[in-house]
């Protein structure tokens, strides 16, 4: 009978032991694993969380910065007024994707008289 009941205590334990793990784990899940899945942080926050929209900001960022670089090249090269539009800058290598932003599709904002060129989506305004 001690034999019966040492058995099923230990069985006992190692159950609730499972089971605390279990549940570590599952806290450990629900705290990371939305990260990785892209949503963002906390409601209405600008920042960008997951890995796969930090890469279309990546790729937002290098947009610009090629852009820029396009329009300070028109500008040593000497020759005058800036294009109207951003597609004026196609022979200096800008394609056509690269004037929207890849996150949300929309034209980036360019100003010719300036030469300024901005992202308006929520969180690239630094870019």
């Amino acid at each position: 009978m001690r034999r019966i009941l040492r058995n099923t205590r230990g069985q006992a334990m190692l159950l609730i032991e499972i089971l605390v793990v279990v549940a570590i784990l599952a806290a450990l899940a629900y705290m990371i694993v939305p990260r990785y899945l892209g949503e963002r942080s906390a409601p209405g926050r600008d920042t960008v969380a997951g890995p796969k929209e930090r890469a279309y900001s990546v790729d937002c960022m290098n947009n610009l910065r090629n852009i820029r670089a396009a329009i300070e090249m028109q500008r040593q090269m000497g020759e005058g007024q800036l294009p109207p539009t951003l597609a004026g800058f196609a022979s200096s290598g800008v394609s056509e994707s690269m004037t929207r932003c890849p996150v949300s599709g929309q034209p980036y904002f360019y100003d010719p008289k300036t030469g300024t060129v901005k992202c308006t989506y929520p969180g690239h305004e630094k870019f």
